[in-house]
């Protein structure tokens, strides 16, 4: 019989007791998943993904005395474990919130009323295996945005999006340094710089390095001076 390959291990950020539980039992019965951290807060769950090597994070995006505090825990949770996978598992619908787990990259957005664990399970395993994984009404919402930016949208600058980790290596990829060069001189490994250079470009709607000096220079026209006038090359 062949070995088994490692479990994914998964984090679940959660401040209901009763769901995180419930769902923390429900998961730890498939063999391919390891529970390697219950968290009721989202500094509990910074702590934890610092100690632990996680594959995925399932997590809301509210708390109490915290109702908008899970965009920051994505991106903060991102500059820690940039390779890392984060699926949102909450029971808000808004467009605003959807747009902003988007544009903090996202791999999955499932809304709680309408999956049960095993679709829990499978959107693990999705997104692990570099795949997405949303629910149907987040899929909805998702194609109406995409015909109907709103003011949001536009007055957010993808630029806006990217994480510390990402400005820093930013500069370094218009100088033309190699991934290995990158990781030299931010003291990270390759297949980090590697992560964060991909990001970078999905952020930014590019399909290559090569591409980011004249994105710049054209966003740098279209920047407003100080009299109200776009500057010009």
């Amino acid at each position: 019989m062949p070995e088994a390959g490692p479990r994914l291990r998964v984090v679940i950020v959660e401040d209901h007791p009763m769901f995180r539980d419930a769902l923390a039992r429900s998961m730890s019965l498939d063999e391919g998943i390891e529970i390697a951290g219950l968290c009721g807060t989202p500094e509990g769950a910074l702590a934890r993904i610092r100690q632990v090597d996680v594959d995925v994070v399932i997590t809301d995006l509210a708390w109490r005395g915290d109702p908008s505090g899970g965009i920051k825990l994505i991106h903060q949770m991102r500059a820690i474990a940039p390779g890392m996978k984060v699926i949102v598992c909450s029971a808000y619908d808004d467009e605003q919130r959807i747009r902003q787990a988007i544009q903090a990259g996202v791999d999955g957005y499932l809304l709680k009323d309408e999956v049960d664990t095993a679709d829990v399970v499978r959107a693990v395993k999705t997104v692990q295996a570099n795949g997405s994984a949303y629910s149907a009404t987040i899929v909805k919402v998702m194609a109406r945005l995409l015909r109907e930016p709103s003011e949001d949208a536009v007055a957010m600058h993808p630029l806006e999006t990217l994480t510390t980790r990402e400005r820093e290596t930013l500069p370094l990829l218009i100088d033309g340094l190699s991934n290995a060069e990158i990781g030299r001189r931010l003291g990270i490994e390759e297949k980090t710089v590697k992560t964060h250079v991909s990001h970078i470009l999905q952020k930014l709607g590019l399909s290559s390095r090569y591409q980011l000096a004249d994105y710049l220079r054209r966003q740098e026209r279209a920047r407003p001076t100080p009299a109200g006038r776009t500057s010009k090359a």
